[in-house]
């Protein structure tokens, strides 16, 4: 009975350990604190900085509805993937990471019970979806200098 007890105390203090959300331990991210998206730019603000990005029609269109918390008549793919994130009750968050060949790329971290993965997505999409749940993004922060009057689109 001993070693029973022993084990689930152990067990318990091992998986607080092991499943702390891993936005706790990002480097070199800084996390967005407001987002606007207007024609077809998205800009990402942060304490220390912004980033620009050209969007589509539909992504901004997407964004707007979540930034207004609106929905559409039918469900959109960004509604969808947000019902499925709530229903699992997932931890996720989103990172946009880099910038290569004019594209940006960004990252969705999901956590479901003791399964992470990580997605790879467009960072408008992993917008849309986080702003839909509440989920915290972060750019990486040498992606913050670049801007949409340099270029970086």
């Amino acid at each position: 009975m001993k070693y029973h007890l022993l084990f689930l105390i152990l067990f318990f203090l091992l998986s607080l350990l092991i499943f702390v959300p891993r936005e706790e331990r990002l480097t070199g991210y800084e996390r967005v604190i407001d987002v606007e998206a207007n024609d077809y730019l998205l800009r990402l603000r942060t304490t220390s900085g912004h980033l620009d990005m050209i969007v589509s029609e539909e992504q901004v269109y997407s964004i707007q509805l979540a930034l207004n918390g609106t929905r559409s008549f039918r469900p959109n793919t960004h509604d969808l993937f947000s019902s499925l994130l709530k229903a699992l009750n997932a931890n996720h968050f989103v990172t946009i990471d880099k910038l290569q060949g004019g594209t940006y790329y960004a990252t969705l971290h999901i956590s479901v019970f003791w399964k992470g993965v990580e997605l790879d997505a467009r960072p408008s999409d992993g917008v849309a979806i986080a702003l839909r749940t509440g989920a915290p993004i972060f750019v990486k922060e040498e992606l913050l200098e670049n801007d949409i009057s340099k270029g970086a689109f």
